[in-house]
């Protein structure tokens, strides 16, 4: 009885493990900077490295609350839901930057954490130009593009 507990146990652990790990987000951690540091990547490798992460939780504390390991203000876990809310609004997010106003415009400046939105508003305004240099711009391009700003 005790071996199908943990079986199952150990099968929810790699199932979760599995849910976590795609499109190589996988947290900051020890496993992200090996992952990275070896260019490998994929659902396995994406496993591999959130395992990793999971078996240093320490350093993924430490990581959280320091900002290293990757786990920086502007690093891509932490401008992850800023750039996801940018990709299912970018003609609202355009729209509202070309004007220099608008909801979406205020929710991206709450999003990054910004002092001063009205500065950030007109700046973004400014340099639209820069932030939307195509039409083909991702939304990453333009988060970043707005980081910069900052």
């Amino acid at each position: 009885m005790k071996k199908k507990i943990l079986a199952i146990v150990l099968g929810l652990c790699i199932a979760t493990t599995c849910a976590f790990a795609k499109g190589g987000n996988i947290g900051p951690g020890i496993g992200t900077i090996l992952m990275d540091a070896v260019g490998l990547n994929g659902l396995l490798w994406d496993v591999v490295g959130l395992s990793t992460n999971d078996t240093f939780w320490p350093v993924k504390f430490g990581a959280l609350t320091l900002g290293t390991s990757g786990a920086g203000k502007w690093s891509k876990f932490a401008l992850a839901p800023t750039e996801q809310f940018i990709e299912e609004n970018l003609d609202f997010v355009a729209t509202d930057i070309a004007k220099g106003n608008g909801e979406y415009l205020d929710t991206v400046a709450t999003l990054l954490e910004v002092e001063d939105v009205e500065a950030f508003k007109a700046n973004a305004q400014a340099h639209f130009d820069v932030l939307f240099p195509t039409a083909e711009v991702t939304a990453a391009e333009v988060t970043q593009g707005l980081v910069a700003l900052l």
